[in-house]
């Protein structure tokens, strides 16, 4: 289930505004470039 988001979105997909959302639902770092937050985000949806 690792890149996709808790709507069901894939993360690939979402716009930087939509990927910050998703960070900042999970109290990360929402700085830096698209690839980045893509980058952020899959690395916490793993732990989960």
């Amino acid at each position: 289930i690792s890149g996709v988001t808790s709507e069901g979105r894939r993360i690939g997909e979402l716009r930087v505004v939509d990927l910050k959302t998703e960070l900042k639902r999970r109290n990360m770092d929402i700085t830096g470039v698209k690839t980045v937050l893509i980058a952020r985000l899959k690395q916490n949806l793993k732990k989960v």
